[in-house]
């Protein structure tokens, strides 16, 4: 398995794991015999040992993604930050509903298709960038999300 590959929430998962695991040896050193405190110890040695290179892979193409955003960030003079879940590498894929308007607090943008053929996430955080801008809220500007309401049009979903 030399390409094994975890996605954000899994190795964020797996680290809670080992974290929690970490605190029950703890919890149980001094109250079950040392040997069995030992081989629990011994297990999480392994464990984390098999998980490393994991680990290292998903750090650096989080770290890579980072970059990525960054420098679209710049070329754009976004004000915005992008937090989808949605990788750097990936705003270009097609968004997989067909959207026309972004609203954001009662504004309205409209999503300009940079290809003519469909409308990427690029195409959104262009409009969801103009949005915050015009909403003048500086704190909640991480864009997490594009939420179909009822009426089937798209609301701007941020954080701060």
């Amino acid at each position: 398995m030399d390409n094994l590959h975890l996605n954000s929430e899994e190795t964020e998962n797996m680290r809670a794991c080992f974290s929690k695991l970490s605190y029950v040896i703890n919890r149980l050193d001094g109250i079950v015999d040392k040997t069995l405190t030992k081989e629990l110890k011994d297990v999480m040695e392994i464990m984390n040992n098999s998980y490393k290179r994991v680990f290292e892979l998903e750090e650096s193409s989080e770290e890579e993604n980072y970059e990525i955003l960054d420098k679209i960030s710049g070329k754009f003079n976004f004000k915005s930050v992008w937090s989808t879940g949605i990788q750097g590498k990936n705003l270009n894929d097609k968004f997989p509903e067909n959207i026309t308007t972004l609203s954001y607090y009662g504004m309205s943008e409209k999503v300009e298709m940079s290809n003519k053929e469909y409308v990427t996430y690029l195409d959104l955080w262009k409009a969801a960038d103009k949005l915050i801008a015009r909403g003048e809220d500086s704190d909640h500007i991480f864009i997490e999300d594009f939420n179909k309401n009822k009426e089937g049009d798209f609301e701007l979903r941020t954080g701060s």
